[in-house]
């Protein structure tokens, strides 16, 4: 009888050609950089607010924010200025779109709640920084279905921890305001996702 668990599997970086693993990551890092950006627009807002309630969660979105870059510059530091230079033009490229899913978003929330304006764009931004963040979770999750093609053993998602942490955080900020799942916000998360696949269709 066969021991299955005896049974060695290669691991990723034996059966995944290196070009293909550094096209994943630049893909994720360049529209985290994106997601970052957004993040930080967050809590620019809710300090110029001045809104003691959002103190704790700016604090954990903060260190959340040092976690990741410690990740990142012990893995792949010499690549954030370039990571961010991408994500700059990402964003150009789909400037559009993103001026539309905040201005949809706004429109949204205005009628679907009885938050003030202060707080209606509060909640517009963290649900244009969560958008940028679905579409980064569905690359990485067909980046995930890729590697496992190759046959390989892989213990963890391609996606850091600390973009789950990302977007726990900034849902706690509309927890309870407004509905975090609104069609804009998932319309824009497909469009951008498809928008990372056609630039890898254009590589290759």
């Amino acid at each position: 009888m066969i021991d299955y668990n005896l049974i060695r599997r290669p691991s990723v970086e034996e059966v995944v050609p290196e070009k293909v693993l550094n096209r994943m990551a630049i893909k994720i890092y360049m529209v985290a950089s994106l997601a970052w950006d957004y993040a930080d627009t967050v809590l620019d807002l809710v300090r110029q607010a001045r809104i003691s309630e959002t103190k704790k969660h700016s604090r954990e979105l903060q260190a959340v924010r040092e976690r990741y870059l410690r990740f990142r510059e012990k893995h792949g530091g010499d690549s954030m200025a370039e990571e961010a230079r991408l994500g700059l033009m990402f964003e150009q490229l789909n400037q559009k779109r993103m001026d539309r899913l905040y201005k949809h978003l706004c429109v949204e929330i205005r009628y679907t709640t009885q938050l003030n304006e202060q707080w209606r764009t509060i909640c517009a931004s963290v649900l244009t920084a969560l958008s940028v963040l679905d579409a980064i979770k569905l690359y990485a999750s067909e980046c995930d279905r890729r590697i496992a093609a190759y046959g390989a053993l892989r213990r963890h998602s391609i996606l850091q921890d600390e973009f789950e942490q990302l977007g726990r955080v900034l849902y706690k900020f509309v927890e309870g305001r407004c509905y975090s799942g609104l069609v804009t916000r998932r319309q824009v998360a497909q469009e951008l996702y498809a928008e990372i696949l056609s630039l890898e269709t254009t590589e290759d």
